[in-house]
């Protein structure tokens, strides 16, 4: 996640790489960006004929780097530059927890959920986007 000049907050993905999205702030921008990456994984579900394709496009998707890997460039770039002290995380992540990406690493796993629902077959059109929403207070 990073802000541009052109003062938005742009979120990029490393794994998967092949989404971004950005917002007028690091909340707006995460949120999108959660909401592409399931818009995705619906569209993958619409194209696949079976469960077997569906998880082979996810899998290719999740791991496909970008076509020069300059963001997992960076990404790496600032890991090394946090764990060397060399500099510190800018102050809207100042707080926030600190993982190990060794501890966590990135992978994806897809399951079928719908093995015991015997009476019915679950669809693809069943799956929902995320909706986000400011609440706005009424005038007294």
């Amino acid at each position: 996640m990073r802000q541009e000049d052109d003062g938005k907050w742009w979120m990029y993905g490393v794994r998967p790489a092949g989404i971004a999205a950005s917002g007028a702030n690091i909340d707006e921008a995460f949120l999108r960006f959660r909401a592409r990456y399931k818009e995705t994984l619906f569209d993958i579900a619409q194209e696949g004929q079976t469960f077997k394709d569906y998880a082979t496009e996810v899998e290719r998707f999740f791991n496909e780097g970008d076509n020069d890997s300059e963001d997992e460039r960076l990404w790496e770039g600032a890991l090394t530059a946090i764990r060397s002290g060399s500099c510190q995380p800018p102050t809207p992540f100042a707080n926030l927890p600190r993982r190990s990406p060794e501890s966590y690493p990135s992978f994806i796993k897809v399951e079928r959920v719908d093995a015991e629902a015997k009476d019915r077959r679950l669809m693809p059109s069943e799956n929902v986007a995320d909706t986000y929403a400011y609440s706005v207070p009424k005038a007294a």
